[in-house]
């Protein structure tokens, strides 16, 4: 009878467990803080998630989410961007920039640890980045 105070949500693997989220997300009635974090390729470039569920998760649970975690590898996916795209740290604000304003209900934290650079993360919210 408790209600969740936040929702992390992690792999997701199928559309059946994607749908299944977001339908359990919108039947909440005060929706609390819900942060994604998009497992959908392995370290080795394997995708992790069927198409059907890529779609699930871009169109009913990312408008969603308070925020959402994508890696660069991630975020190139979820952007259709060619992979290696996201280069450095400014490649990656540009694209966490882009995201958030693609998906205006959610924050992103983009973690930059698979660039060729130092470790770098990048916040957007509400048009600004840190």
């Amino acid at each position: 009878d408790l209600k969740p105070t936040a929702i992390k949500i992690g792999a997701l693997c199928t559309s059946e467990n994607a749908k299944i989220v977001a339908d359990f997300i919108q039947q909440q009635d005060n929706i609390c803080p819900v942060v994604l974090d998009p497992i959908l390729l392995s370290t080795s470039g394997r995708r992790l998630i069927d198409d059907d569920g890529i779609e699930i998760l871009k169109n009913e649970l990312l408008p969603l989410v308070t925020v959402v975690t994508p890696n660069a590898k991630e975020l190139e996916f979820l952007l259709d961007l060619e992979p290696h795209t996201l280069k450095s740290a400014k490649d990656l604000q540009e694209a966490a920039t882009q995201f958030a304003l693609r998906y205006k209900s959610c924050s992103v934290l983009a973690k930059g640890g698979h660039l060729n650079t130092k470790c770098l993360d990048v916040f957007v919210s509400n048009n600004s980045s840190y």
